[in-house]
C-alpha cells in the first residue's frame, strides 16, 4: 500500500495548528498542493511555510468557517490556485463552552454549532459543489461523537451532528464518484488538548499520567498519527470507503471506561 496524492489539490480548515497543520504537512508530503485555512493569519503562514519544506506548493487562505462567504473565498481561492479542488479536511472545530445543560445559554449553543456544525455544512456546500469524480473529504470527528461527557453536552453534540452530515453527505455524492467520511481522534497531543487539561490544572505531568491512563495503549496520538490516517482515506487505497466513522483513539471507546 503506498499512498501517492501526487497532482492533487487539497484544502484543510483548522490549520493554523494540530492535526489540520499535521494534515496538511502529510498530504503534501505524499505529493498534494494545500490550501490551508484558519482564523489566525500567522499561524497559517507558519503551516505554509511547513508545507513547502514538506516539497509542495501552498497556499494560506485566512477563514471564518461559520461564516459563509469566508468559505466561499476559501474555496474559489483553492480552485483558482491549483486549478480544482482533488481532497479536503475539514477540521476546524473549537471545545466550546462547558458546563452543565442547565447553566448553558443559547449562545454558548450557536458558538459551538456555528464552528463545527455550520462550519462543517458550509464548507461540504462549497466544497463539493466544486468537486468532481475521485474527490474525497474528511471531516475531523471525536470519540465523543459516540461517548457523551458530563459537561461536553455541546461538543459531543456537534460531533454526532457531523457524523450523521458526512453519512449523508456522503450517500448524496456517491453516485458523483466523491467519498466522505470521518475520522473519530481521541487524545492528541494538540494545543486544543492541552488547553483542556487546564480546566484540570494544566498540562501537568500528573495530569497527563493521568489522561493517558484511561487510553488502552497508554498514550495520546501524535497529530500526525490522525493525519496519516486522513491521509489514507483521501488515498485510492480507500476507493471503496465512504460514509464511514474511522475511530483512532487508541481504543478509548471500547475500553471499559470509555
Amino acid at each position: 500500500m503506498t499512498i501517492d496524492l501526487t497532482g492533487r489539490s487539497a484544502l484543510v480548515t483548522g490549520a493554523g495548528s494540530g492535526i489540520g497543520r499535521a494534515v496538511a504537512v502529510v498530504l503534501a508530503r505524499y505529493g498534494a498542493r494545500v490550501a490551508v485555512a484558519g482564523r489566525r493569519a500567522d499561524a497559517l503562514e507558519e503551516t505554509a511555510r511547513l508545507v513547502r519544506d514538506a516539497g509542495g506548493e501552498a497556499l494560506a487562505v485566512p477563514t471564518d468557517v461559520s461564516v459563509e462567504a469566508d468559505v466561499e473565498r476559501l474555496v474559489d481561492a483553492t480552485v483558482a490556485a491549483f486549478g480544482g479542488l482533488d481532497l479536503a479536511c475539514n477540521n476546524a472545530a473549537i471545545v466550546g463552552p462547558e458546563g452543565a445543560i442547565t447553566d448553558l445559554t443559547a449562545a454558548d449553543f450557536d458558538l459551538t454549532m456555528g464552528t463545527n456544525l455550520r462550519g462543517a455544512f458550509l464548507c461540504l456546500k462549497h466544497e463539493l459543489a466544486a468537486m468532481a469524480d475521485g474527490a474525497a473529504v474528511v471531516n475531523v470527528s471525536s470519540a465523543n461523537a459516540t461517548l457523551p461527557e458530563r459537561g461536553a453536552a455541546l461538543y459531543c453534540t456537534s460531533k454526532a451532528g457531523l457524523d450523521m452530515l458526512t453519512q449523508v453527505a456522503a450517500l448524496e455524492n456517491a453516485d458523483r464518484g466523491i467519498r466522505v467520511n470521518s475520522i473519530r481522534p481521541g487524545f492528541v497531543v494538540t494545543p486544543m488538548h492541552d488547553g483542556v487539561l487546564e480546566s484540570i490544572g494544566g498540562a501537568t505531568p500528573e495530569n497527563v499520567a493521568m489522561i493517558e491512563g484511561m487510553v488502552p495503549l497508554r498514550r495520546r496520538a501524535d497529530p500526525e498519527e490522525i493525519a496519516e490516517a486522513v491521509a489514507w482515506l483521501c488515498s485510492d487505497d480507500a476507493r471503496y470507503v465512504t460514509g464511514s466513522m474511522l475511530t483512532v483513539d487508541g481504543g478509548i471507546s471500547i475500553s471499559p471506561g470509555g
